[in-house]
């Protein structure tokens, strides 16, 4: 888990990542919830996007970012879920 330099609501993750914490919100929540944007953040407080960085070599990785609205819902976020991130 990385938080990103210029936002401290910010958080990082690899596809491999995204992957096990995906299947454990499906668990969790409805599938609704992880499907739409709207709902998943006023659910979990949080939107997703993929974010492709390119290294010297032009190497393509994708990053998958969770954006958060509230700090309070970060922090139950890291709590519930930090083990997968």
């Amino acid at each position: 888990m990385r938080t990103h330099k210029n936002s401290a609501l910010t958080i990082r993750l690899s596809s491999e990542q995204w992957l096990r914490l995906e299947q454990r919100l499906i668990q969790d929540h409805p599938r609704s919830v992880t499907l739409m944007l709207s709902v998943m953040r006023r659910e979990l407080g949080f939107t997703v996007r993929r974010h492709r960085e390119f290294d010297s070599d032009f190497y393509a990785r994708e990053t998958i970012v969770l954006d958060f609205f509230d700090a309070r819902q970060m922090t139950w976020f890291i709590l519930r879920y930090g083990e997968l991130v």
